[in-house]
């Protein structure tokens, strides 16, 4: 599998760029070489993106998110932050996708009605484990926001969601945190 290690991505002189690492197969190809290696992104500094940080779009092989700090330090131009992204995941139950001991935080979607902030988005109907993750979101006063949430397509999932820390606080007096 591929792997990126120990780096930083980090916006331009010409503005956050939209996604740091994606990852996206051609679904025009008819067949998907399917490695037992996993891909892995361990121990990098991911900041001042404008939508998706990490995202793994139509690819079937697994993925080891490790280690990644991941955060904003000015406002995205983009209405929806979400740090990591998986819109599929990986299937084979022996080879499940690792999202480990991440640090996401300060996440700052553009303040405009309608906006949200994701922390982790898994996909339904594959096999993910998440654990030891830290999530600290606030977003402003006109923000969904979200730490983990996981898409409810396909008929089985193997989801195994433990040991994570999720903070998740408002601006606003009536706030609480639950």
């Amino acid at each position: 599998g591929n792997q990126i290690i120990s780096c930083t991505v980090n916006k331009n002189e010409n503005g956050d760029v939209s996604n740091g690492f994606l990852f996206k197969r051609d679904l025009t190809a008819q067949q998907e070489i399917l490695s037992t290696t996993p891909n892995v992104i361990k121990n990098c500094i991911i900041k001042d993106f404008s939508h998706r940080r990490i995202a793994i779009e139509n690819y079937m092989n697994s993925f080891h998110l490790i280690g990644n700090s991941i955060f904003h330090t000015i406002e995205s131009s983009s209405s929806t932050v979400e740090a990591i992204y998986f819109q599929y995941g990986s299937y084979p139950p022996n080879n499940p996708d690792i999202i480990e001991g991440n640090k996401i935080y300060n996440l700052q979607p553009k303040n405009v009605a309608g906006n949200s902030v994701t922390g982790i988005r898994l996909p339904g109907g594959f096999c993910v484990k998440t654990f030891n993750n830290f999530i600290s979101l606030k977003g402003n006063e006109q923000s969904t926001v979200t730490g983990i949430t996981f898409a409810s397509y396909g008929y089985y999932s193997i989801l195994d969601i433990y040991y994570n820390t999720i903070l998740i606080y408002g601006i606003s007096s009536s706030d609480c945190i639950s």
